[in-house]
């Protein structure tokens, strides 16, 4: 099933067989995507005038519902936007420790965004509330490190204080 019609299944509730066969392609649904929002953008029917301003949702409307969310899904997946995430448990631990190499190069960040935001299409095909759980584990997981370093050294720093001679 194309990755278009798996998300309006997911929207909608509906059931659908599967009647898209799979890509051939080493990025299987990827392809898919792609082609399924290239080919919704191309066909877009006209609206009769019969059925505009029924107060219903004509299929010009769903489609353009799913041009949207599709568009969105795909910015959603440009690595940029997994750099921070990836470089969580580096950052963490270069502010326990302090050593800087914890800290990523470049390359290294790039290898780690593009990595998960492979694995954040694959859990949106295969279980989009998966997907949520480990999203929002991530941002309390991240406030959490982040609290724990800063009480870390201001603890640090009154134990430094406590001991030195004045």
């Amino acid at each position: 099933m194309a990755t278009i019609d798996k998300l309006t299944a997911w929207f909608t509730g509906e059931s659908k067989t599967e009647t898209v066969s799979k890509s051939t392609s080493p990025d299987g649904d990827l392809s898919a995507s792609r082609s399924d929002l290239a080919a919704l953008k191309s066909s877009g029917t006209p609206t009769p005038k019969s059925q505009r301003g029924t107060g219903t949702t004509s299929k010009a409307q769903e489609r353009l519902k799913e041009i949207q969310l599709a568009e969105t899904l795909e910015r959603l997946y440009e690595p940029k936007n997994f750099k921070p995430v990836g470089k969580l448990y580096f950052n963490t631990r270069y502010g326990i420790t302090g050593w800087e190499g914890f800290l990523l190069s470049p390359a290294e960040e790039e290898s780690i965004a593009a990595s998960l935001a492979m694995l954040t299409e694959a859990l949106w095909l295969w279980d989009p509330r998966l997907l949520a759980l480990i999203i929002a584990g991530g941002n309390i997981g991240s406030i959490i490190a982040q609290k724990e370093i800063t009480y870390s050294k201001i603890q640090s720093a009154k134990k430094n204080a406590a001991t030195t001679p004045h």
